[in-house]
């Protein structure tokens, strides 16, 4: 896995790569999340250019809500994913990420979606993973997973956005 170098926008180098879990795409999808979805589009919004990106997990995580759950038509959901990823960069489901995954799965006991997300964050030389519902501060392969709804943000989520 290699890692990524700091990306330059507007002079400014930005240390950090944030991966997005589906709960973050959800709630920036769904206008009834009340506050949650105005604080992921607000995380979002101010993010620095090219400091997120997109596991395709998460992404068709994210659309099979918006359907099943969400009561959004198929064609309309597909639409939307497809706006998310040609506006981010994407980490596909490799074997490489799969294999990840599996490690995940039988040493840290993760959820085997939640481990393909985490190891394709790793995958993409993510620094944080954004979600809500893995373990907040659980650290692996350099990936820090960190829930940016918490009333406190983490010191590097604090990097990742615009002042």
């Amino acid at each position: 896995m290699s890692r990524h170098v700091g990306h330059v926008t507007n002079f400014m180098t930005i240390n950090v790569l944030a991966a997005l879990d589906s709960n973050i795409i959800i709630y920036a999808e769904d206008v009834f999340a009340d506050a949650r979805h105005a604080a992921a589009q607000a995380l979002i919004e101010n993010a620095h250019d090219d400091s997120l990106v997109l596991p395709l997990q998460a992404v068709g995580e994210a659309m099979n809500w918006l359907v099943r759950r969400g009561g959004v038509p198929k064609a309309i959901a597909a639409e939307r994913m497809s706006d998310w990823t040609s506006q981010f960069p994407t980490q596909a489901t490799t074997l490489e990420v799969f294999n990840a995954g599996r490690v995940l799965i039988s040493h840290h006991g993760l959820q085997v979606w939640d481990a393909i997300i985490l190891a394709s964050a790793a995958e993409a030389g993510s620094d944080m993973l954004l979600s809500e519902d893995m373990q907040h501060g659980f650290e692996w392969q350099g990936v820090t997973v960190i829930n940016p709804f918490l009333a406190e943000p983490h010191p590097m989520l604090k990097q990742l956005l615009k002042q």
